[in-house]
């Protein structure tokens, strides 16, 4: 399997053995209640796509930065206050909506993000002097405070019978 979406379906826990699915590359499990992820997650190897918006997480296992492949992050309307140093090992990261959660900054680590080119942190808990730390430490990435963005993006178009094909 490498597409799995569960969206929409009120889960409240991922299943630990979630690592077992080892080829999967796009995961959605958006608008659930999860309020924590297994640490077995940072076992998608493949992952490239992981959509978390619109649950209750507070906070992220270190093992996401394990998700070597991964380059769409969404994590938006969460209740995140902080964020692991791990995410900067995401070197494959190219995109990561954390808007409207309760971040008040982010790790010094992920200077490393040099793929990184658009970070939405729109409605989050950042002072203005933060807010320049961190345009500082991503200054080739696009970093948005202040506009409301329709960062969801659906990279796989699912009415494409192509891609439909190679799925199978």
């Amino acid at each position: 399997m490498e597409y799995l979406d569960l969206s929409d379906n009120q889960i409240e826990e991922i299943p630990k053995w979630i690592n077992e699915l080892n080829h999967l590359g796009t995961l959605y499990i958006r608008n659930n209640k999860l309020k924590n992820l297994p640490e077995s997650i940072g076992g998608l190897k493949e992952l490239g796509i992981l959509d978390l918006s619109e649950n209750e997480l507070t906070k992220l296992p270190d093992s996401v930065g394990e998700l070597e492949e991964l380059c769409h992050l969404h994590l938006n309307r969460n209740k995140l206050t902080e964020l692991p140093t791990s995410i900067g090992s995401l070197f494959n990261l190219e995109r990561m909506d954390l808007s409207e959660n309760l971040i008040t900054g982010i790790p010094e680590s992920w200077e490393e993000l040099d793929q990184l080119y658009e970070l939405d942190l729109f409605k989050n808990n950042i002072s203005e002097d933060k807010k320049e730390e961190i345009e500082d430490l991503l200054q080739a990435c696009d970093v948005n405070f202040d506009e409301e963005r329709d960062f969801y993006d659906s990279d796989i178009n699912l009415d494409d019978e192509d891609e439909m094909d190679e799925w199978d």
